[in-house]
């Protein structure tokens, strides 16, 4: 099945390569494998006619302008999207570190409070709660106009 592939692909590309409108092309069957050339390249071998269409007419399928844009727009509007599924598992990164460090927070002993100069382990954890709730909502903001601006972009492409 491969082979059938393989000489099918070979067919493709001599028949992309010749530059008459009329190519023949030979089919053999070499040790059990069938074999395509631009020459009778046996004695079993058989004429295969293949008619191009003349190189100056134009294709109906011949992409447009507008048709080359639209792709241009699809494919940047998927990396955009890439990009905006990298900054939203960024933020979740942020918020997982962040239940991380509060737990952590919630463990304080009254010797650690002390030396944060709080008055009792409560003040302690809600001061550092504070400072690093601040921080990772900083963070997350900073992502989410990434987010924003990327979103913007995309709408301008469709």
């Amino acid at each position: 099945m491969v082979y059938y592939r393989f000489l099918l692909g070979v067919l493709l590309a001599i028949t992309a390569f010749s530059s008459t409108a009329n190519t023949a092309i030979y089919k053999c069957v070499i040790k059990g494998v069938p074999t395509f050339t631009q020459f009778p390249c046996a004695k079993n071998a058989t004429k295969v006619n293949i008619t191009l269409p003349p190189t100056n007419s134009p294709v109906k399928d011949t992409p447009t302008a507008k048709n080359d844009t639209s792709v241009e727009n699809y494919i940047a509007i998927k990396k955009i999207d890439r990009q905006i599924a990298q900054h939203q598992l960024e933020i979740k990164a942020i918020k997982e570190k962040l239940a991380k460090r509060l737990e952590v927070i919630n463990y304080m002993t009254q010797d650690k409070a002390n030396r944060l100069g709080a008055n009792s382990i409560q003040d302690a954890i809600n001061i550092q709660s504070a400072s690093i709730k601040a921080s990772s909502q900083s963070a997350i903001d900073a992502e989410q106009l990434q987010i924003n601006a990327l979103e913007q972009k995309k709408q301008s492409l469709k």
